[in-house]
Order: C-alpha cells, then sequence, then structure tokens
C-alpha cells in the first residue's frame, strides 16, 4: 500500500497513519495507495469509498464509453486493469489513477444514470390522455383545414 522509495522515518508515520485511519480498509480494498501527506491520505481515503465498489466503476466506465466521454472511460478502464491486474493506484497524482478524480467520475456517473432513469419514468408515467387530445386536435385541425 505503501509508495516506492519511502524511508524508514516515513514508513513509520505511515505507520501510525494506519492505526489512526478509519477508511484503511476502504483504502485496501479500491486499491489505492498510502499518501505520506496526511491530507492526502484522508482525501484519498474519502475518494476509495466512492470507488471500492469494482461494479459501480464498472458501471461507470460503461455509462462513459456508451455516452462518448472516452477520457472518462478511459481512465476508468485503466484503474480497473491496474486494479484486476493486484496494483495500487496513486492516491494522488496526474491521471488516470488518481483517486479523488476516479470518485468524482464515479459520482457523476451516478448521477447522470439516475437523471436518465427518472425522465425514463416519467415518459412512461405520463397519462395517455394527453396524447390522445394532441391526436384529437390535429384531426379536428386537418379537418377544417388549418
Amino acid at each position: 500500500m505503501a509508495p516506492a522509495g519511502v524511508d524508514a522515518t516515513q514508513e513509520a508515520r505511515l505507520m501510525r497513519a494506519l492505526l489512526k485511519e478509519p477508511d484503511v480498509a476502504a483504502l485496501r480494498e479500491a486499491r489505492v495507495a498510502l499518501a505520506i501527506d496526511d491530507g492526502v491520505r484522508r482525501e484519498a481515503a474519502k475518494a476509495a469509498r466512492f470507488i471500492v465498489d469494482a461494479a459501480a466503476v464498472e458501471r461507470a466506465r460503461a455509462h462513459f464509453t456508451e455516452a462518448g466521454a472516452m477520457d472518462a472511460a478511459d481512465m476508468l478502464d485503466a484503474y480497473l486493469d491496474v486494479r484486476r491486474a493486484g496494483g495500487w493506484a496513486p492516491p494522488h497524482e496526474a491521471p488516470p489513477h488518481e483517486a479523488p478524480t476516479l470518485a468524482a467520475l464515479v459520482a457523476r456517473a451516478g448521477v447522470e444514470l439516475d437523471v436518465a432513469r427518472l425522465e425514463a419514468e416519467s415518459l412512461a408515467q405520463a397519462p395517455p390522455t394527453q396524447e390522445r387530445s394532441k391526436g384529437l386536435f390535429a384531426a379536428m385541425r386537418g379537418l377544417f383545414g388549418r
């Protein structure tokens, strides 16, 4: 879980942080490496809660692929590849593996999927009388030539 190249002091600091970090399980399951900086580690731990569910990350990747947002889909796909291979995503670096960026993408996909679902439900629940009345008025206009 620790980044490569840590010295003994940094390793001890990380060990102390592990004892205090309430979301260490989420970090481990999401395969997000530990950060030496406390603030970065806390931010990565929050992000890990969003990406710990690999199925949710996969749904987000599929959503972005379908929507044509290939940059987002590629970032999530690269993270899933690292995760499946047993690697560790950096907690805070440039994409494609930055944990907060990945979490934001998963959250965004969830919102977009919810909006699409709600729109589909509202269309399905539209009263059929509205459709008929449009047809009736159109038929009457056709009869009277307007």
